[in-house]
């Protein structure tokens, strides 16, 4: 008998230890508005610092209905124990499942999601132009949406028609903003995002920050923590160091020597031409010939965008022109005729064929219908 209740209390037991090494996770919320997209949503896990802004259809975790009045719950056991960032996103169609658009239409938003994580997300508009969403009960969560609306509001200042030097100096203060981010941020996995965000503004800035990436990184080993983006960030620091660096002159003896050997050779030929110049008067036309052969940059970037527009549609063109026009999908949509999903169809296609990513880019390719 004594037995018997030994054998079933270790039976017990060992059920119990089973289950709590199971994984469980559950997201929940409302999306409002959804209807310029497909009612489902997306789950996928980023498995890599650079997979931020690009799709990988074997990261696929699941999916979820989302019904008339946008709630939606995605639930599940398949996570593993670490805190990854997951993305969150809709489709214009059931095809597409891993259709990323970035810019101002963009259809996504990243989250942090472990094994323990019961999110409840809301939006109140999410077919709106960097749509906001809020999350209840995640400090850290709370954290990734603050960056994100940091990053909206340089993206929003983006436009083709800027000059260099305000690119520049948008850049710039998007570098430094994103720096105090990381500083001053509680959560380390947003933080790390940060980072590689300022890794895509000033390359010149990023790996001379090699005290502030190494002393971040060293956060997270301090807590025990072996996340994995930490570790490509590291890897991408050192990668872009170790190229800033075979791109630096050399500044021993032996290159001033050659320096200073081919500054001589070019004035002793400056000096060789100015007399032939003077025994011939007249100079040959066959320089400018060239120059006026020679296609400018102006118009080899005409020919390019000319080369993509030949890629659309005639039905692509009309909608690139009504978009150019200022036209919402639904006013394209009701002058054709035809669903808005439809439309947003279209638009993706031209998005692709002529490689711009927003309705701010549009008017650099309409100019040209």
């Amino acid at each position: 008998m004594i037995r018997k209740l030994l054998f079933f209390s270790l039976l017990i037991i060992n059920c119990l230890g089973s289950n709590n090494k199971s994984y469980a996770y559950k997201i929940s919320g409302t999306l409002k508005n959804t209807s310029c997209y497909y009612p489902r949503i997306y789950l996928e896990v980023i498995k890599n610092i650079d997979g931020f802004y690009s799709s990988n259809y074997q990261n696929f975790i699941a999916y979820a209905p989302i019904d008339k009045d946008g709630h939606f719950t995605l639930a599940g056991v398949e996570m593993p124990g670490q805190t990854l960032f997951y993305r969150l996103y809709l489709c214009i169609d059931s095809g597409s499942r891993s259709s990323i658009v970035t810019g101002s239409e963009r259809n996504y938003f990243n989250l942090l999601v472990d094994n323990k994580s019961d999110l409840n997300i809301y939006c109140d508009d999410f077919c709106q132009p960097y749509f906001q969403i809020s999350i209840i009960n995640s400090v850290a969560n709370n954290n990734v949406i603050s960056l994100q609306n940091l990053l909206n509001t340089y993206d929003s200042l983006n436009d083709h028609h800027n000059s260099d030097s305000r690119k520049q100096f948008i850049r710039s203060n998007k570098y430094d903003a994103l720096k105090h981010f990381a500083d001053t941020t509680s959560s380390l996995l947003a933080g790390l995002w940060a980072l590689q965000e300022m890794s895509t503004c000033i390359d010149t800035n990023f790996y001379k920050e090699e005290g502030f990436i190494l002393s971040f990184v060293d956060k997270f080993h301090k807590k025990g923590d072996s996340s994995i983006y930490s570790n490509q960030l590291k890897e991408k620091f050192y990668q872009k160091k170790t190229l800033s660096n075979r791109s630096q002159p050399k500044t021993d003896s032996g290159y001033l020597i050659i320096t200073l050997i081919l500054l001589i050779l070019s004035i002793s030929l400056n000096i060789v031409l100015a007399l032939k110049i003077k025994k011939e008067p007249t100079p040959t036309n066959e320089l400018f010939r060239q120059l006026e052969s020679a296609p400018d940059e102006k118009s080899d970037h005409e020919q390019n965008i000319k080369t993509l527009i030949e890629k659309l549609t005639i039905k692509e063109r009309e909608i690139l022109k009504m978009v150019d026009e200022g036209l919402s999908n639904k006013e394209i949509a009701d002058r054709l005729n035809v669903e808005v999903s439809t439309i947003k169809t279209h638009i993706s296609n031209i998005y692709q064929k002529t490689e711009i990513k927003s309705r701010r880019e549009v008017a650099g390719i309409a100019k040209y219908l």
